[in-house]
């Protein structure tokens, strides 16, 4: 997946299948590069699933985009690795963490306050502002439905 921007014609043809995703190619590019350097077995289940179509790359765009928005901030490594154990709430850390940099702020991750480590934690006017994310558990029949769709 490295080499899309390479071979854009045929990543649009074999995997959306003809259509490209809208946000272009610049965005797709440098989305699933970001994926496919910080989890690339991500990218590895989904390209092995055999399914196709530009709504099964949605997911691994949207992460990817998350990724190259968040590479930069300091505890980014340690809520990958999270994210790499399959926990839900790194992801979650790290989209939220994500839209506050595409705000304009410059968040870190694994902060630190009074000896515990809260998910992010951010600059502001007016002294520095802690945040916990929360990232719900899906009920036993929400999971059934995902699966069988």
């Amino acid at each position: 997946m490295a080499t899309i921007a390479d071979n854009w014609d045929s990543f649009v043809s074999e995997w959306c299948l003809d259509v490209p995703p809208a946000s272009g190619q610049d965005y797709a590019v440098r989305a699933l590069t970001a994926l496919e350097r910080h989890l690339p077995e991500y990218l590895a289940r989904t390209l092995g699933s055999g399914a196709k179509g530009i709504g099964v790359m949605f997911w691994p765009l949207q992460i990817g985009t998350t990724l190259a928005d968040t590479e930069d901030l300091a505890g980014f490594a340690p809520v990958v690795a999270r994210a790499r154990r399959r926990e839900r709430s790194a992801l979650s850390e790290l989209s939220f963490a994500a839209k506050l940099t595409r705000a304009g702020l410059r968040p870190w991750l694994e902060a630190e306050v009074g000896g515990k480590k809260l998910d992010i934690g951010v600059d502001t006017d007016g002294g520095a502002v802690y945040m916990e994310v929360v990232a719900p558990d899906r009920s036993d029949m929400d999971k059934d439905a995902h699966d069988r769709v």
